[in-house]
């Protein structure tokens, strides 16, 4: 899955959360995904390191 593609499940599963929570949290995953870049790492890599989107969400 690419950046893309994980943002976009997880800001739909975090729907439940107001808008402000959902835009600090997809915040912090773009700022995941730009480190793990800068490191080398593929959109793929990155996004299989930080989980399912769907159970961050539940966390």
């Amino acid at each position: 899955m690419n950046k893309e593609q994980f943002l976009k499940q997880l800001n739909a599963s975090l729907t439940r959360l107001s808008l402000e929570e959902r835009e600090d949290i997809l915040q912090d995953y773009e700022e995941y995904f730009e480190i793990g870049m800068e490191e080398g790492k593929s959109e793929q890599e990155i996004s299989k390191s930080l989980g399912n989107p769907k159970q961050i969400s539940r966390n």
